[in-house]
């Protein structure tokens, strides 16, 4: 079995897929699997659920749930000609529930291996097996987590930390990209995510040396001018340190501004 968090929600088992067609019952499993190895309370099920609205038959719905998500698994088993007792997988304990599962049966497990394996060669100043690593952390995504599902306070959270770390792994792999030379490569993306996150320097910054070392100069410092102009209109602030002395540096042509001969694209 293998449960898909990193886009919508997707359980397999093998090549069939058995992903419950039940809101809640998806709502529920997604709870599950990402607390994966630990305990979820029967509070924290009615939170999700219901948030503070839960009926008086909450508790016995959620048996219900339970009783349901089992049957499913105990038929892609029995399919499978697996006699495992499904109960080792959905375990019930003291207060709730817990849901055990193997190295790669979680995308976000998975995508958490492998970035910091991407992450450990970044901090060394490996880029070119950065950027590789990184990209595949990033690959494991199908799309915004647990997209096209309503979510309660509890999944809503930890979306919000899905994706704040899927941000940092692909702000690394375009520093790695940038450090290994990769500047043409990478311009389409970066005017992409400009687009879309219009209030991230960082973004701009990485775009700008881009710009430079692809020859747009003047497309570089326009971009500057851009960003200084929107955060002036729509927050009343300059663009960061790091942002105005990255635009002076382009201004007089630094030197540091050009790749260094070990960081030549592969």
């Amino acid at each position: 079995m293998h449960i898909g968090i990193l886009g919508p929600i997707q359980v397999t088992d093998r090549s069939r897929e058995i992903t419950p067609n039940a809101a809640k019952l998806r709502q529920m499993l997604a709870l599950l699997a990402l607390n994966a190895g630990r305990t979820v309370t029967v509070n924290d099920v009615l939170e999700e659920l219901w948030d503070d609205a839960a009926p008086r038959s909450a508790r016995t719905t959620v048996h219900t749930y339970v009783l349901q998500l089992r049957r499913k698994l105990r038929a892609a088993a029995v399919h499978h000609g697996n006699v495992t007792d499904v109960k080792d997988v959905l375990q019930t304990c003291h207060g709730g529930y817990r849901l055990q599962l193997e190295p790669g049966q979680l995308d976000t497990l998975e995508f958490d291996h492998q970035a910091r394996i991407g992450t450990r060669s970044f901090e060394a100043g490996d880029y070119q097996r950065a950027a590789r690593e990184l990209q595949q952390a990033l690959q494991v995504w199908r799309g915004p987590a647990l997209s096209g599902m309503d979510c309660g306070p509890l999944l809503r959270a930890e979306i919000v930390k899905l994706e704040a770390q899927r941000f940092v792994v692909l702000e690394n792999r375009l520093h790695a990209d940038l450090h290994c030379g990769r500047h043409q490569q990478i311009l389409a993306e970066l005017t992409g995510l400009v687009e879309r996150y219009p209030m991230q320097e960082n973004f701009y910054e990485m775009l700008m040396l881009a710009m430079y070392r692809s020859g747009q100069r003047l497309h570089a410092l326009q971009l500057f001018r851009s960003l200084r102009q929107r955060l002036s209109d729509e927050v009343g602030l300059e663009p960061n340190v790091p942002t105005q002395r990255l635009h002076q540096a382009i201004l007089i042509d630094a030197p540091e501004l050009e790749l260094a001969e070990s960081g030549a694209a592969r």
